[in-house]
């Protein structure tokens, strides 16, 4: 087709699913420190203090968790991305008891549980698998039609790993839509955070 972009093209063709981008908006302040703002300057990333400041914060939860339960009412399959750990085993544990099916695994998830529980989500057994810091590269599943991120990050790569889990098309084995749920916050002094998703402005189709 004359004048389409790559991405246009790869979507056109099932390689890449229709994405939808929604933002959750909390409507919640926050400040970084000069200490904070030095660690997101060498790292390109918010300290994990900071991050756990997120994650305790009731409000959010809140809105995280209609949300999360307003998705798993619907049927899809999604892959929820914590601030922290315990923000991860928090989350799923809220959607356990609200009645949902839902998993968590970590860094210090043994091996053969872990390879069970992504197991049980591929084929689809439950609607949630929570995480922090494993499932943003070399994790394969491909009927993920729901990526939530509530760890708000200004490293594009670590951004692009997270929204890759659900890119994939109905050609190689993904979904013809996903939906791309990100928590925004009003951090102060994170301006760097609004670039990462204008870089990716071109993966989307609007939002619902």
């Amino acid at each position: 087709v004359q004048n389409e972009t790559v991405i246009e093209h790869l979507r056109r063709r099932g390689v890449l699913s229709h994405t939808s981008y929604v933002p959750l908006m909390t409507e919640r302040n926050f400040d970084l420190s000069p200490k904070e703002k030095a660690y997101l300057a060498k790292y390109f990333d918010l300290p994990p203090g900071f991050l756990t400041k997120l994650a305790s914060d009731d409000v959010r939860n809140f809105e995280i968790v209609k949300r999360l339960e307003a998705e798993c009412t619907a049927g899809q399959q999604i892959l929820f991305f914590g601030c922290s750990v315990e923000h991860s085993q928090f989350i799923c544990a809220i959607m356990t008891l609200l009645g949902f099916g839902a998993a968590h695994i970590d860094g210090t998830t043994p091996k053969p549980r872990r390879r069970k529980i992504l197991q049980r989500f591929k084929d689809q057994e439950f609607n949630l698998l929570c995480n922090y810091g494993v499932l943003s590269t070399g994790f394969d599943a491909p009927k993920t039609n729901v990526v939530f991120i509530a760890r708000p990050t200004s490293s594009i790569v670590l951004y692009s790993q997270m929204i890759g889990r659900g890119l994939r098309g109905p050609q190689i084995g993904g979904t013809e839509r996903c939906k791309v749920i990100d928590v925004r916050d009003n951090i102060n002094g994170f301006s760097d955070e609004n670039a990462v998703y204008s870089y990716f402005d071109e993966y989307y189709e609007g939002g619902s």
